[in-house]
């Protein structure tokens, strides 16, 4: 019974950062020659942020996508979002 107690106060604290070096990392592992990848950053209701991640080849075609749910950004990706929801990066 305690070790769920901890394990519940444990997870109260964790603060979710999600780091531009996890989306280029995943990014990297997707790539396909001649391809971009449009990522939208959407806040959501509970102050969480939602990032969707689609990989695009040059003729429109989506080879992979994923989503992320994160309290924060760190300062790398909020730099590369800047005041916009949407970018696009070349893969």
């Amino acid at each position: 019974m305690i070790w769920i107690l901890v394990s519940i106060l444990a997870a109260a604290v964790v603060v979710v950062v999600l780091c531009w070096k996890t989306i280029s990392t995943w990014l990297a592992q997707r790539k396909v020659p001649v391809a971009q990848a449009e990522l939208v950053k959407e806040l959501l209701n509970a102050g969480q942020f939602e990032v969707k991640v689609g990989v695009f080849t040059n003729s429109g075609a989506q080879t992979a996508s994923k989503t992320w749910t994160a309290h924060e950004l760190d300062e790398e990706l909020r730099t590369k979002f800047g005041s916009r929801s949407r970018i696009v990066v070349q893969v």
